[in-house]
């Protein structure tokens, strides 16, 4: 019985294809990502999303040099973290990839 469930059904028998239909929820924020980090276990990626920001500088040039030299740092805030099964990432590669050389093809033929 190791093919069947807890209750003598194969998967065969209840196995069908079902549409997936992609919904949007107007309460996630969007957000900028300048920076990303990845990371992975034995089963899964993790993408992290970051964004800096670039302090306001005002005044003169000088003044804004002075600014600028007394920031020390810059910090990256995570805005999103997103984690993908082993098994899906080659497919998520592939379509950024497709999309990235779309998108690559279609500015090329503009500025023929």
């Amino acid at each position: 019985m190791a093919d069947t469930d807890t209750i003598g059904i194969s998967p065969a028998q209840t196995a069908r294809e079902v549409p997936l239909e992609f919904t949007g929820d107007d309460a996630i924020p969007t957000a900028y990502a300048t920076n990303m980090v990845v990371n992975w276990t034995g089963h899964e990626f993790v993408l992290q999303f970051y964004e800096a920001r670039p302090p306001v500088l005002l005044g003169t040039p000088e003044q804004m040099a002075k600014q600028l030299e007394s920031t020390g740092r810059v910090y990256a805030r995570c805005v999103a973290r997103v984690v993908i099964s082993e098994s899906r990432m080659p497919r998520f590669v592939k379509v950024l990839q497709d999309h990235l050389s779309l998108k690559e093809r279609k500015a090329e033929e503009r500025s023929e």
